[in-house]
């Protein structure tokens, strides 16, 4: 056995450059299968896929459709509400219509029943909230304030003290289903209302739409920040012990397609990348990084000793033990456990302690054994 796995380490030391190309093309394979596997940030993934409360959540998301669609922006001001407030929010929902949402209410787009008398008679006049054609500083406070308490205008189109306004907006179906759509659409708001923003103005945009749009966005950048800042730690530290920038690169090669890799098959496996999942190239980092400084660390001890490259390999080779005896040795271990475990009678105390001294006895010519070779 020792001398088969010594051919096959000989047969890729004699054919590195291969390997090397080989390398590089399933990086280069798995690196565009990454790269093409979708993300998925929402919290919905974090519910039960069964029972009870999963049918209760998707009967409320067909039931109320549109709650999850809906754009929200928050206009905070801190002047008294008038003309200009009013001209602002209709810049923000023609910004709104222009990007092709649905439904759009704000201030002047709301209509509301008054009873008035007319021939003596009480008539349901229904009107503007804020006649357009005629729309003043006086007009604008003047609608605020009938309606101030108006338990379905409070709280949707303006806050109890009346600093906030706020515009709302449904997105379609078919582009909140679509996750580059619907950035498409979060950069297009985000960068034409910016230019509203000023003095004593306060725009922010909100939505789970929005929300969905940004949070893939700010994991990317945590996530390259986060890895970026992991990989020069590594090879910093990893230059500082061998000071060996091929060794060191040589580490990095053996860990990069691992976690390519890995990503490609949760993407052929039909999984997106999520919160959980976003962290594999740092554990993959850290669990790839600590078995190849063991390899390369007996590699220059043995180095140091002798130039032979064979002999080197093939220490390795005789390093590992056979299959068969570690089974053996983990059956036999197993087995003593257990047997230790459910050990009854007046003579099973005795008989644990004598399996554990045995245990350790065997455990001790073990690791020696191992020292030795």
């Amino acid at each position: 056995m020792a001398r088969s796995r010594s051919r096959i380490f000989v047969w890729l030391l004699r054919r590195r450059y291969a390997v090397l190309a080989l390398n590089v093309l399933i990086i280069i394979a798995a690196g565009y299968g990454a790269s093409r596997v979708p993300t998925d940030y929402t919290m919905e993934q974090f519910f039960p896929g069964w029972g009870p409360e999963r049918e209760r959540f998707d009967r409320y998301k067909l039931t109320f459709p549109e709650e999850d669609t809906r754009i929200t922006l928050f206009w905070q001001d801190a002047r008294p509400a008038g003309l200009e407030l009013y001209r602002g929010l209709e810049q923000v929902a023609g910004i709104f219509e222009a990007a092709e949402l649905r439904d759009v209410r704000w201030l002047g787009s709301v209509e509301v029943a008054e009873s008035i008398e007319m021939d003596g008679e009480s008539v349901l006049d229904v009107h503007p909230l804020v006649e357009p054609s005629s729309a003043t500083d006086l007009s604008v406070r003047q609608a605020i304030e009938r309606h101030v308490d108006d338990p379905l205008l409070r709280g949707y189109l303006w806050s109890q003290d009346q600093k906030t306004f706020a515009v709302h907006g449904i997105l379609p179906p078919e582009v909140m289903a679509d996750d580059a759509a619907r950035r498409e659409v979060e950069e297009r708001l985000e960068s034409e209302i910016d230019a509203l923003r000023g003095d004593g103005r306060t725009l922010i945009l909100n939505g789970i739409p929005i929300i969905r749009a940004r949070v893939p966005k700010l994991l990317d950048e945590d996530q390259r920040r986060l890895v970026t800042a992991g990989l020069l730690v590594f090879l910093a530290v990893l230059f500082l012990f061998f000071r060996h920038l091929g060794q060191v690169l040589l580490c990095l090669v053996s860990v990069v397609p691992a976690y390519l890799c890995t990503v490609c098959l949760i993407g052929f496996a039909g999984k997106p990348v999520t919160v959980m999942t976003g962290f594999i190239p740092i554990i993959v980092l850290v669990v790839g990084g600590s078995d190849i400084v063991h390899v390369l660390s007996r590699y220059r001890r043995r180095r140091a000793v002798s130039g032979n490259v064979e002999a080197i390999v093939g220490s390795f080779a005789g390093r590992t033990p056979r299959p068969k005896n570690a089974v053996q040795q983990l059956l036999r271990r197993s087995g003593g456990r257990l047997e230790s475990f459910f050990a009854r009678g007046p003579r099973g105390g005795r008989r644990r302690r004598i399996r554990g001294r045995h245990e350790r006895q065997s455990n001790q010519g073990w690791f020696a054994n191992r020292e030795r070779s």
